[in-house]
């Protein structure tokens, strides 16, 4: 049998050209409170993205800043009569995790009362009162009576 003939090896690829990077050169000019870079890289910009005078900007690159105000607001008087009561805010707006969280914290506290440990039970009946919903809030004050009975 005659041997088969090895197959040709690829040509190698040609080695790309480098690319020459062009360093952009940029003029920074400062008047008053104004401020102006300017990039030169070689390119020609397009007509309609440069302004025919140097001084004038774009119209779509103008910005109207002038009703941004950027002091802190100044409380009429020291007292903060018109505020609500935070805690009650924090009571009113629970999260759903924080009322499964304090299920968990009931259900764990009737555990502590069973096998009578009243101040594990006490603290965590406690915590209830003060975060759960108005159905645990109840709850936990029926239990909290049992306790301290």
């Amino acid at each position: 049998e005659p041997e088969p003939e090895p197959e040709p090896e690829p040509a190698p690829e040609p080695e790309p050209e480098p690319v020459k990077m062009v360093e952009p050169e940029a003029t920074v000019s400062v008047e008053g409170d104004d401020v102006a870079l300017k990039l030169d890289d070689g390119d020609e910009p397009a007509d309609d993205a440069v302004a025919e005078d140097e001084d004038e900007v774009s119209p779509s690159l103008e910005l109207d800043l002038s009703d941004i105000n950027l002091e802190p607001p100044v409380a009429a008087d020291d007292e903060d009569d018109d505020l609500p009561d935070m805690a009650l805010l924090a009571k009113l707006e629970k999260p759903e995790s924080s009322n499964a969280e304090m299920a968990a914290k009931l259900e764990l506290a009737m555990a502590y009362i069973d096998i009578k440990d009243k101040d594990g039970a006490r603290e965590l009946l406690m915590e209830v009162i003060e975060r759960g919903t108005p159905k645990q809030i109840a709850e936990a004050t029926q239990a909290m009576q049992t306790v301290l009975s």
